[in-house]
């Protein structure tokens, strides 16, 4: 199963290192995430469609108008991809403007750079909230799950080490609760695949021993409603 608890310990990786000038920190963590969530959203942009997404959302709770200070003076209501293009759009243009991200280690940081740097990752947090929420399945089936996981994950802590996104903004992808989903997914995904008792078995690792004698006997058809009441049982155990 792709782990978000897996891999490299990314709560020491994103701190500040020493010596390291904090605003050159931010600015190259910006142009970073800018890149893989960017290619991230290229991997399920086809999927994306003013069909299947008409708004901009993170499921019924959450949806995301678009402003700027060029055609959409008032937040306004777009299709999702319309509005992570206009949002890539947006970073670019922002950590390619010399005067906001300056290259030249002569030149001072604008006073307004980290006011900046937080919206960046805020509308950067927003396509991880829609592709994880609509299009997740998708990861899935090409593989990408691990990846997503992995940058989602170094995206959190690094956000959360200094303070780039209101705690209100990150709910609807709130780490615990995302790490249970995702466990519950998989979980749901392998027992209802299964094709017999004895594989099943194998998968639940005998913890699933007592359901198991409800569905007859090894090399028969797996009851759905079996392996479903099995899932839940191996989800409360994990947790």
């Amino acid at each position: 199963m792709a782990s978000l608890s897996a891999g490299i310990d990314l709560k020491t990786a994103v701190q500040l290192p020493q010596g390291e000038d904090l605003n050159d920190w931010l600015a190259v963590h910006a142009v970073d995430f800018y890149n893989r969530v960017n290619l991230i959203y290229g991997t399920v942009a086809e999927e994306c469609t003013e069909v299947s997404c008409p708004k901009m959302s993170g499921g019924s709770k959450y949806e995301y108008q678009w402003a700027d200070k060029g055609q959409y003076k008032k937040p306004t209501s777009l299709p999702a991809r319309e509005y992570i293009h206009l949002l890539m759009d947006w970073v670019e243009t922002q950590i390619s403007d010399e005067e906001l991200f300056p290259t030249d280690s002569s030149r001072p940081f604008p006073k307004t750079y980290l006011a900046s740097v937080k919206k960046i990752f805020t509308r950067l947090f927003r396509v991880f909230v829609h592709v994880y929420i609509h299009h997740f399945e998708h990861l899935v089936s090409v593989g990408a799950e691990a990846h997503v996981n992995t940058c989602y994950k170094h995206f959190f802590y690094f956000v959360n080490e200094f303070a780039l996104v209101d705690k209100k903004e990150l709910e609807p992808l709130d780490m615990p609760l995302l790490a249970v989903a995702a466990k519950r997914r998989f979980l749901r995904q392998r027992f209802l695949s299964a094709q017999s008792v004895m594989q099943a078995d194998s998968f639940c690792f005998g913890k699933a021993a007592d359901d198991r004698s409800r569905s007859a006997t090894p090399g028969e058809p797996v009851q759905q409603s079996v392996l479903a009441h099995c899932v839940e049982k191996i989800v409360t155990d994990l947790i």
